[in-house]
């Protein structure tokens, strides 16, 4: 991820608002521990804090939360309800990034616009690391997990996608920026047309 920091930027503009906070969770369960970088075993962690999340319908990843973080090697720390805030921001190692990507390439391949919390889930499956020789040894399977979103979906449908979404991203992305782009934007058509029309006699 560009400047391999965890913020909520550009690149989670497909993100549910579930699936966000369990990105803020995920930097959270490493900053509780004082590591860095952030690991695919933190994004597991992540995924264990909210309960009504299609991760949890699909797999029981908050009713296991002791189980999950024991399974991702991590000591379990009691959740509060205020968890403290912290401006720092911790870089990713090899194996989150593959996580990322492959929770794209999982929402991509349920024809989904929106990378939900399943996706993130899947993505540590995804690929040979630790966390996820951890978990298919406790009985998670990626095939399962696939029917299982797919089930989970039919009773509860997601939110549906914009009707532009390449349009959608960048006008999120860009927002802030609109009226100034739009008055270069007419500034540049009305050079043009005068530069096409040429002198007035």
């Amino acid at each position: 991820m560009r400047g391999e920091k965890l913020k909520i930027m550009g690149v989670f503009d497909r993100y549910t608002e579930q699936a966000r906070r369990a990105i803020y969770f995920t930097r959270l369960e490493a900053q509780m521990r004082g590591e860095s970088p952030i690991t695919a075993a933190h994004i597991v962690a992540g995924l264990t804090w909210d309960s009504d999340t299609r991760a949890e319908r699909v797999a029981g990843l908050k009713s296991r939360v002791v189980e999950m973080h024991a399974i991702a090697g991590l000591p379990h720390f009691p959740i509060t309800a205020s968890p403290y805030e912290s401006k720092t921001n911790l870089p990713l190692n090899d194996d989150a990034k593959k996580t990322l990507a492959y929770a794209t390439e999982e929402a991509d391949r349920d024809r989904q616009f929106w990378i939900d919390t399943d996706h993130l889930f899947r993505g540590v499956l995804r690929f040979p690391n630790a966390t996820a020789e951890a978990l298919i040894s406790a009985g998670f399977k990626l095939d399962q997990l696939r029917t299982a979103s797919e089930l989970d979906r039919r009773e509860n449908a997601p939110r549906r996608a914009p009707t532009w979404p390449l349009v959608s991203v960048v006008w999120n992305r860009y927002k802030r920026y609109s009226l100034p782009m739009l008055l270069v934007v007419v500034a540049v058509l009305l050079l043009l047309v005068v530069t096409w029309m040429g002198p007035v006699k």
